[in-house]
């Protein structure tokens, strides 16, 4: 199980990253003059929910993995993984309501929450 779990959290840490560098690629060409629509927004907005779900998935595979000592005070281990689980958890990045504002617009509805 412990090499099935590396292997699936290095895949989810893969998976966000690709998502993260399109977003990145987006923006930058937005940067550079080419207009980005309400749709395109939500869909960097559903893609960093999706990111943030799967670095989530990741550590959980990985803590899971190591053991419950990863959760002692004196581990390192235990504060990135809160660290992840709390920033996570932004507003902006927030996994349900980035999903909910992708699919809002994928149907022609407006955001809920802003879209920057």
């Amino acid at each position: 199980a412990l090499l099935h779990d590396m292997g699936k959290a290095a895949l989810h840490i893969d998976s966000a990253r690709l998502h993260v560098m399109r977003c990145a690629e987006d923006i930058d060409a937005a940067a550079n003059g080419r207009p980005m629509d309400e749709l395109a927004r939500a869909r960097l907005r559903g893609a960093c929910g999706y990111a943030t779900e799967t670095l989530r998935q990741a550590a959980d595979l990985l803590v899971s993995a190591a053991g419950a000592s990863c959760f002692a005070e004196s581990s390192p281990v235990q504060r990135q993984w809160r660290d992840l689980n709390v920033a996570t958890r932004h507003a902006f990045i927030a996994t349900a309501p980035s999903y909910e504002t992708y699919g809002r617009a994928m149907v022609g509805l407006p955001p809920v929450f802003p879209l920057l």
